[in-house]
């Protein structure tokens, strides 16, 4: 079992940040609402390096109360909630057409287009 956790708490405003969360990490914007946190992209996806190109060993990952510029992916498996998050570009929900497993999407909105791709669940 891994014993350490990790938070990124965002302060309200606009942050020049692209972020990538890995086992362990939630990304939380502490604003009253989505709009007072702003960053430009966040993912899930292991960027080329999933396992048989896919994404169903990315676990334990999680992201809220943010406002999203560009394009993001969110390419994961079980226990990778995104809440509260206005995603005001493209969501793709795999890595390139990989496998992708699942996770839970509440409260959010995707301006552009949303991408479900290989979703099982």
């Amino acid at each position: 079992m891994h014993s350490l956790r990790y938070a990124i708490l965002l302060t309200p405003g606009t942050h020049d940040l692209s972020i990538q969360l890995g086992y362990y990490m939630s990304l939380a914007g502490v604003g009253q609402s989505p709009a007072d946190v702003v960053v430009n992209t966040v993912y899930s996806a292991d960027q080329g390096n999933s396992y048989n190109g896919g994404s169903t060993q990315n676990f334990w990952r999680s992201a809220e109360g943010l406002t999203v510029l560009q394009d993001s992916v969110w390419a994961a498996s079980q226990a990778c909630p995104l809440r509260r998050i206005t995603f005001e570009s493209n969501l793709a929900l795999s890595e390139n057409g990989g496998y992708s497993s699942g996770g839970f999407i509440g409260d959010c909105t995707v301006g552009g287009s949303i991408d479900f791709v290989t979703q099982q669940q």
